[in-house]
């Protein structure tokens, strides 16, 4: 899929999640190219104007994820983060990466809320979204 359907794809999976949540779970997303040491972030959505000074900082609970081997709807929670460290993130395609953030609870903090086993599930659905057909930057 191109960019603009994933984008879709993705806001419909937020409003989704928001919805059997009951509040907003992720304020932030960003789709990122992940070639060897570099990391474009390709799109961004969300309250922070400055994304690159604090990316490097914010990526470190799934950097150690990020340099396992992954495949195309792969979906990696990193439970230990904190802050405005990102929480999700979904291979959607050939080194692309969606990673989810809420830039004011940690992961879990969210899952203490009885309804995040239920807002969980489109995020399942998108990563299948994605296995099926995978977002091509180029």
């Amino acid at each position: 899929m191109k960019l603009a359907e994933a984008r879709k794809w993705i806001q419909l999976c937020l409003i989704d999640i928001d919805a059997a949540y009951g509040d907003t779970v992720f304020d932030e997303w960003m789709i990122v190219h992940a070639a060897g040491l570099s990391r474009e972030i390709v799109y961004y959505a969300g309250p922070r104007y400055d994304t690159t000074s604090s990316f490097q900082q914010d990526l470190q609970p799934l950097k150690r994820r990020l340099q396992d081997r992954y495949h195309v709807g792969d979906l990696e929670f990193a439970q230990d983060a904190e802050g405005t460290a990102f929480d999700i993130l979904i291979m959607a395609g050939d080194n692309v990466f969606v990673i989810f953030n809420n830039t004011r609870l940690s992961l879990m903090a969210i899952a203490k809320c009885t309804t995040w086993a239920d807002a969980q599930l489109p995020l399942v659905k998108l990563a299948e979204h994605f296995h099926g057909d995978p977002l091509l930057l180029r």
